[in-house]
């Protein structure tokens, strides 16, 4: 399945999010969208570091959204 991973810096509590990094990509299955997702965030080079990750269908539907914890530069 195609999907894209979306990158995301969280602003205020239930206000809109601001994407950081946009990824389109091919996964197997559902899980395998997440376990990308994870690794990518990793190492990925971002200008910010994003702290929650959106994952959609090739149709632009959501179908996961979780808290991520990258490593922080110090």
């Amino acid at each position: 399945m195609r999907i894209t991973i979306e990158y995301c810096r969280t602003r205020l509590p239930g206000t809109m999010l601001a994407v950081i990094d946009r990824v389109r990509c091919d996964a197997v299955s559902q899980a395998a969208a997440r376990s990308i997702a994870l690794v990518l965030a990793a190492s990925r080079s971002m200008p910010q570091t994003p702290d929650l990750v959106r994952i959609l269908d090739e149709d632009g539907t959501e179908f996961f959204r979780g808290a991520i914890d990258t490593p922080r530069e110090t």
